[in-house]
């Protein structure tokens, strides 16, 4: 009972569509009105559609019954009204009319048996969307239905295809959590394996870039111990440098007394020449020293700022003073003397809050190093050093025949110049002192030779 409703379910649905196209075409072709004598239907030409209406219309139409056989027509009695030569022309024109209709007539057997071989060859054809519908209706229902008379027999398949399907996934994730420990623990290990690789070239290069260190500085000191001993040989025949004028020299630090940064600033406001140099540490090239002369007629000063010993607190009165040192020095109708460029060496100490760059802009530096060669040319008619400058050490001993010391120039300038208890620490910051105050006293010395003051030492 089932099949049989399946069956007329897809007959009803389709419309017999599965079955169209193997119906045999059996129906016999009769005819209901003989042609006989109608020339209307004579044509000369005719399509295969015209030929098929005329077969469907008339398919028998020359076999006639037997009344129609014995049934005679009347002739014309009045043989005067007969036209031999038209019956000639109307018996050939009838002639043509059979030959043309003999010739494109089809033979209805011949016409089915084509019709039965071409559905017989074609398979189904999905006309419409409707069609595709019904067909995908069909295969669902057919495949519930299946599924349900397997139920019925007491098999599961669903239970089945997914115990199957579920066998096969988690064997392959369990194969692949398992995997993933093996595989993180294996990336650890190469990851330190490569961290500690990468260390150790590390610290070889640091070691090699510190031997390398150690091989170049002391391979430098050794040239500048060579080049100082060469010096000192050779000016052990000059006379050590000697200043025009006396001065006295002041440390500038934390500890400075009140007074004398008061008296300072005083001397600062009525000071309007100055000369300024700068010192560096040597190991870490930090600007550390600034040296500072008033220059005056009877006695010049000299303050040594110690920028890395200043006040902690800014807002304190003594960093106050010591900023108001440098508020009055630094403007423009003061004249400040330097041997090569003070305003980028003064730029490096900006850091240190005692000065600003527009300060700094507004001030009247006198680069004496680029005057010297100038001035050098013109008293002498050439250029000792070609096209370079000259250094202060070079033009003192040109000039004057004095030996100016500059041996403490690479230093620890942030060490602190302020005495100290043990005799060989002692005397070793009075060299420092005493360098410093001789560069600002050798550039005041060319000056006044150079003719650069408005007033006679």
């Amino acid at each position: 009972m089932i099949g049989i409703y399946i069956i007329f379910s897809i007959c009803v649905l389709t419309d017999g569509f599965f079955f169209r196209s193997k119906v045999q075409t059996t129906t016999k072709l009769t005819t209901k009105i003989p042609i006989l004598n109608r020339t209307t239907e004579c044509r000369q030409q005719m399509t295969l559609q015209q030929i098929k209406e005329l077969l469907k219309e008339h398919p028998r139409a020359f076999i006639n019954n037997n009344e129609s056989i014995r049934s005679r027509t009347r002739r014309d009695i009045n043989p005067e009204n007969v036209d031999i030569k038209a019956i000639h022309s109307t018996v050939n024109q009838h002639r043509t009319i059979i030959n043309y209709s003999i010739n494109n007539s089809i033979n209805t057997t011949v016409l089915s048996d084509a019709i039965v071989n071409h559905h017989k060859t074609t398979g189904p054809i999905l006309p419409s969307w409707r069609d595709l519908f019904q067909m995908l209706f069909i295969i669902s229902f057919g495949g519930i239905l299946i599924y349900f008379l397997i139920c019925r027999t007491g098999l599961f398949p669903k239970k089945y295809c997914v115990s199957i399907f579920s066998n096969c996934v988690a064997s392959q994730i369990k194969n692949e959590l398992e995997d993933r420990p093996q595989q993180a623990v294996i990336q650890q290990e190469q990851r330190q394996q490569d961290f500690k690789r990468e260390q150790e070239q590390m610290q070889q290069l640091m070691k090699q870039m510190i031997e390398q260190r150690k091989i170049n500085k002391a391979k430098s000191s050794h040239r500048i111990k060579a080049m100082l001993s060469k010096k000192q040989n050779n000016s052990n025949e000059l006379p050590q440098f000697t200043p025009i004028i006396k001065y006295e020299t002041f440390l500038i630090n934390r500890t400075t007394d009140l007074h004398l940064l008061h008296n300072l600033i005083y001397r600062a406001q009525q000071t309007k020449t100055f000369t300024i140099d700068t010192e560096s540490d040597l190991s870490t090239n930090r600007p550390s020293l600034i040296q500072i002369e008033y220059i005056d007629q009877y006695q010049s000063v000299i303050i040594l700022v110690e920028v890395s010993r200043l006040p902690f607190h800014k807002k304190s009165l003594r960093f106050w003073l010591i900023y108001s040192i440098f508020k009055y020095i630094f403007q423009p109708n003061k004249k400040i003397f330097c041997w090569g460029s003070a305003l980028k060496e003064l730029s490096q100490f900006i850091e240190y809050d005692l000065f600003t760059s527009e300060i700094l802009d507004q001030s009247i530096f006198i680069n004496l190093q680029d005057r010297f060669k100038i001035w050098h040319y013109e008293q002498y008619g050439y250029y000792q050093t070609g096209k370079n400058l000259w250094g202060l050490q070079a033009a003192i001993k040109d000039t004057y025949e004095q030996y100016l010391d500059k041996s403490e120039r690479l230093n620890i300038w942030s060490r602190g110049l302020h005495h100290r208890e043990i005799t060989k620490t002692e005397n070793k910051i009075q060299t420092m002192i005493e360098y410093a105050t001789n560069d600002c006293l050798a550039v005041t010395k060319l000056a006044y030779t150079m003719k650069e003051f408005l007033f006679d030492i």
